[in-house]
């Protein structure tokens, strides 16, 4: 019978030190938002809260997009051409006919 009493009695003593440490171990964040004059720790935010909400998301709606529609052969291709430093030249683009202004003097420069 004294057998079967021992390990109640270490299991039970286990419990009550560790239930007793447990109040022992407060962290000093909870101790912070414990002082609080308000109801609740987000209370008195509301002017930011409704500033937050009315916001205007200034990214378009295709930046929500991560899926890719295109397989990885123009990529690929893409990374040979820097590696080699070769670039194409971009159907239907030339450089006549573009004119430059130079500074504030009227001067233009026709290419």
């Amino acid at each position: 019978m004294r057998l079967k009493l021992r390990p109640r009695l270490s299991t039970v003593l286990v419990g009550l030190v560790a239930i007793s440490a447990g109040g022992c171990a407060e962290s000093d964040l909870h101790q912070y938002l414990g002082h609080s004059d308000t109801v609740t720790v987000g209370a008195g935010n509301a002017q930011a809260a409704n500033r937050t909400i009315h916001e205007v998301d200034h990214w378009p709606e295709t930046s929500r997009k991560t899926r890719i529609d295109q397989d990885g052969e123009r990529a690929a291709l893409a990374v040979r051409r820097y590696e080699k430093n070769q670039s194409i030249e971009p159907k239907g683009l030339s450089q006549n006919g573009i004119s430059i202004s130079v500074g504030g003097s009227g001067a233009a420069v026709k290419q």
